[in-house]
């Protein structure tokens, strides 16, 4: 993109919608986005940041008036510069507190909905953090009041899990960094701004109070203050100037500013603590427009209703996506093959299917979309089977026809008609069989042709018998009794051809659940390990945070820390719950998936091994 677009448009502040134009763009992007955000009040410099991040001078409009520029929310999505395959996906937000519009609702749903899109969210203010900047900062306390992780329930003690990075950038900073006479760095900073004051008066609770969400919510935090780039006179031409204009400390600023953001910006995830999954620029999209019809509606945006609304989406998707896997593994397999062969072309297609299924789906908790995966999957193979064996009864048919030609001519000449015709009609019919046999390539169903082939003979060779003069009645006795034994040998031939290949299908429909089940496991086992090792990053986060309290002084706060604590040390140290969620897993799909292949086995009257 040359340029940005607008995602969310806010043009009255109550009716906020996502644009067509960028949700056909994010539905081309199939990379994993890294989203990062700038918020603050209007008329900060937001734009000018985005910019920086973008590395171009324009893009993100600047505006050169005390009016608010940017309405609603603006993207731009860039290459990543430090991640191939990646997307970088810049967010410029509408100026919070823009007196044009007044509507104080219209900001907090703009920041909430910032937070909840956002992998990095920068938020800009001017001069420095103090008491008014704090103040202005609000939007935070009502987050809670905004955003639920859990339909129908208020616990933003969750909030740190899902919430983004969070970086404070403080414009035309003029102060020294230096607390009690002594130089401390930005970081230190931004922590001695967000102390809390001991005490219970409504003073002092309001004076902590966005100091403490901003510690409660965003654990992650890092701090930048800027100089001015350039003298007054000249601000409004900022996006003109080139950096040899800029002032040499605000550039240098600018350059860590960026190297920080692009390199520890995540990659954007969603997920409900057990589950998650990798928002990609399509994702993205649905995303917000999941996040923007709640707030419509009149709803709280929950974190656990979007993943739902996501994962029910990406789930169909993955399945679609699996079986066109399926189709394209097994587009160049030439028919007939014989079982054991079509099974193993069977097998591998399956297994790449069912590992696409694995890494594009997530949250499918009860089994539903493996188990539609498995059945879809089963329907294919089922029909796999029925053009193999029309494929294996047109081989053998042409062949036999082919085969026979010889044996027909000589009927239709009378050569068989004279005595000891018989004994060569016999020869020339063994002869066909011999063939028939020894032809490679014939497919599963070669007994069954055959045995119909030569029941189809049967009354033309009881002709030829009879009509042989050399033989005597007792000699013609034993020849029917031979052709009946090998009738019945035939028959033999038949069913065992029938039952090996009703083997191989159970066999099949065993290694189909199996294969599914081992995937299963180890997509669990590695959701396990992710899940534990958040949890460690949370607690320990937690535990910084704790461990701040105390030597502010709060022990009450502390300890009211604990329950949360407790819970985290044992969700961390807890590596046997996904083996639940597995067997649980297991039985539900075992339970919805048909034994296709056994009810196969069954209509086409294959007898049971």
């Amino acid at each position: 993109m040359e340029a940005p677009v607008c995602l969310v448009d806010n043009p009255s502040g109550s009716q906020m919608r996502v644009t067509a134009e960028a949700l056909a763009l994010l539905a081309r992007l199939d990379q994993p986005v890294v989203v990062v955000a700038v918020a603050g009040l209007y008329r900060t410099g937001k734009s000018y940041l985005l910019n920086r991040l973008a590395g171009v001078r324009t893009g993100f409009s600047l505006g050169s008036t005390v009016q608010s520029h940017t309405k609603g929310i603006w993207m731009w999505p860039r290459p990543h510069p430090c991640r191939p395959g990646h997307t970088l996906l810049l967010l410029d937000t509408e100026g919070l507190g823009d007196v044009e519009k007044g509507d104080s609702a219209n900001d907090h749903w703009l920041f909430s909905l910032t937070v909840l899109l956002s992998s990095t969210l920068v938020y800009n203010s001017m001069k420095t953090i103090d008491q008014n900047a704090l103040e202005k900062l609000h939007f935070v306390t009502e987050l809670s009041e905004h955003i639920q992780v859990k339909a129908g329930m208020e616990d933003d003690t969750q909030f740190c899990r899902f919430f983004p990075h969070f970086i404070w950038t403080v414009r035309d900073f003029t102060l020294q960094l230096d607390i009690d006479g002594k130089q401390v760095t930005e970081d230190e900073y931004l922590e001695n701004a967000l102390k809390l004051k001991p005490g219970n008066s409504k003073k002092v609770m309001d004076y902590n109070l966005p100091r403490q969400c901003l510690r409660d919510y965003f654990p992650t935090r890092k701090c930048f203050v800027f100089s001015q780039p350039v003298a007054g006179s000249e601000m409004g031409q900022l996006e003109h100037l080139d950096d040899a204009n800029l002032d040499p400390l605000f550039l240098q600023k600018s350059h860590i500013f960026s190297d920080y953001v692009l390199a520890v910006s995540p990659v954007k995830t969603l997920g409900d603590g057990n589950n998650h999954t990798i928002i990609t620029g399509k994702k993205f999209g649905r995303l917000v427009q999941s996040y923007v019809e709640m707030i419509k509606s009149g709803k709280l945006p929950c974190l656990e209703d979007a993943v739902t609304s996501l994962a029910t989406i990406q789930n169909g998707e993955a399945v679609k996506g699996a079986l066109a896997v399926y189709d394209c593994e097994l587009q160049g397999v030439s028919l007939p093959l014989e079982q054991g062969l079509l099974s193993e072309q069977h097998r591998k297609a399956e297994k790449e299917a069912v590992a696409h299924f694995m890494k594009k789906s997530f949250k499918d908790q009860d089994g539903k979309f493996q188990a539609e995966l498995m059945t879809g999957i089963g329907q294919r193979y089922q029909s796999l089977l029925d053009k193999n064996e029309g494929a294996s009864i047109r081989v053998c048919q042409d062949l036999l026809a082919q085969l026979v030609q010889s044996l027909e001519r000589e009927l239709s000449h009378g050569d068989y008609t004279r005595p000891g015709g018989y004994e060569l009609y016999k020869a020339e019919r063994d002869r066909v069989v011999e063939k028939f046999r020894r032809s490679p390539n014939k497919g599963v169903k070669a007994e069954e042709v055959l045995q119909e082939f030569l029941a189809q003979r049967e009354t033309e060779g009881q002709a030829v018998l009879q009509a042989d003069q050399n033989l005597t009645q007792a000699q013609k006795q034993v020849a029917e009794e031979t052709a009946r034994a090998e009738q019945v040998e035939q028959q033999r031939l038949m069913e065992e051809e029938k039952r090996r290949r009703a083997e191989q299908l159970l066999k099949d429909q065993e290694q189909s659940h199996q294969e599914n089940l081992q995937q299963l496991q180890n997509k669990m086992e590695e959701e396990a390990k992710r899940i534990q090792k958040e949890a460690f990053h949370t607690l320990e986060t937690k535990l910084q945070e704790q461990e701040k309290l105390l030597k502010m002084g709060f022990e009450e706060k502390s300890k009211s820390m604990e329950e949360e604590l407790e819970k985290l040390r044992r969700e961390a140290a807890d590596q046997n719950s996904w083996m639940t969620m597995f067997c649980e897993l297991g039985k539900a799909l075992v339970q919805q998936v048909p034994n296709y292949l056994i009810y196969t086995a069954a209509n086409k009257n294959v007898p049971k091994p």
